[in-house]
């Protein structure tokens, strides 16, 4: 393998990690946004919760 076969299979596996590493970033952001969301939905379902007691409570009282 001369110098310039050499030179152009090092910067293709650099290319290569780069884009393993920049994989692996976005699907670290996916699953940090899939965490987000789900804790969106369960602060709106335990709103929604908030909401249906406050609204039964004064039919509790009369």
């Amino acid at each position: 393998m001369n110098f310039e076969q050499h030179t152009e299979l090092q910067q293709l596996r650099t290319t290569l990690v780069d884009s393993l590493h920049l994989e692996r970033r976005q699907r670290v952001m996916t699953e940090s946004e899939q965490l987000e969301e789900i804790r969106f939905q369960i602060q709106r379902t335990v709103n929604a919760i908030d909401r249906r007691i406050l609204s039964d409570q004064p039919a509790r009282t009369q």
